[in-house]
């Protein structure tokens, strides 16, 4: 899949949005909070880089009635550790990684009752990557192939104005550019994340 077609997916989604802004629309605004899992999809990923459990942290903008249309921002803190070569030896750094991403959602209500709803919502999304570290690691700012580019997925319930969510973001586009600076081969690695959430909607 190609970035053309993510900005293809994003472009019509918007237009659906301000062709059914004429029609009566109920608008939503909700904040989210959650646990974060980020995974390396790479050949020798498992080797080199891992990430442990993070927290998200979102917001967004909802407008429609059985089928809606979601815009919002998330930002995942996570801690990675990067393993790799120093002259003659090994050498191993837990560094922080922030993920950004800014999803465009298409969504429907399979069940809609007055108090209970469950949804499932897709759409893509772009976004940014960065790691920082206090400590001179082979990879830089300059390094990673940004804006990230993916498809997100979900599902999940509301009860009354309180919601729970699980979530699974694809990375399409690659972590770092071709190739990246370092002595550890994770040029073609890209990423999987998992989200759990929990929020308000207003």
């Amino acid at each position: 899949m190609s970035k053309k077609l993510i900005y293809f997916l994003l472009t019509g989604i918007i237009l659906l949005v301000f062709t059914n802004n004429g029609k009566s629309q109920a608008m939503y605004v909700g904040v989210t909070a959650g646990m974060a899992q980020i995974n390396f999809r790479s050949q020798n990923a498992g080797d080199i880089i891992s990430a442990n459990p993070g927290y998200d942290l979102g917001f967004y903008i909802k407008t429609g009635h059985r089928l809606f249309y979601q815009a919002g921002l998330n930002w995942t803190n996570s801690q990675i550790q990067i393993k790799y070569n120093q002259p003659g030896v090994i050498d191993a750094e837990n560094i922080t990684s922030h993920n950004f991403k800014l999803p465009l959602k298409i969504g429907y209500r399979l069940l809609q009752k007055p108090m209970f709803k469950w949804n499932i919502l897709a759409g893509p999304f772009i976004g940014k990557t960065l790691f920082k570290s206090a400590n001179n690691i082979p990879v830089k700012k300059s390094d990673f192939l940004n804006p990230q580019y993916g498809l997100v997925a979900g599902t999940g319930i509301r009860l009354t104005n309180f919601i729970f969510d699980v979530e699974y973001a694809y990375y399409v586009s690659q972590l770092f550019k071709n190739p990246a600076s370092g002595s550890f081969p994770l040029s073609e690695a890209r990423l999987d994340m998992i989200t759990l959430k929990v929020g308000v909607q207003f």
